[in-house]
């Protein structure tokens, strides 16, 4: 039971998921085992959150990847506050990049 790459679903059991690109990973006849590798599945808010609802626990339906990217901004911000970016910048000899 596997999905590689773009060649689609192979094998026996039910897939875990069935995004707009087909089906990945899969479960188990009984329901207890589910298993899969995909790039991303849970920063999907919505998906983390029903997928957690299924085992009766809960999660946040925030959207990691917003929450991810808030932080590198925030992160950006102080650095762009508390370091001379150009001077890094000229002793790197990065002269003329647009930052």
């Amino acid at each position: 039971m596997s999905r590689r790459g773009t060649g689609g679903w192979r094998g026996g059991g039910t897939p875990l998921a069935s995004p707009g690109e087909g089906p990945h990973g899969a479960t188990a006849a009984d329901g207890r085992i589910a298993g899969a590798y995909v790039h991303g599945l849970f920063q999907a808010g919505a998906f983390r959150a029903a997928f957690l609802e299924s085992f009766d626990a809960h999660g946040s339906r925030l959207d990691h990847g917003q929450v991810v990217e808030a932080a590198l901004d925030e992160i950006a911000g102080v650095l762009e506050q508390s370091l001379d970016l150009d001077r890094l910048m000229q002793i790197a000899n990065l002269k003329g990049l647009d930052r």
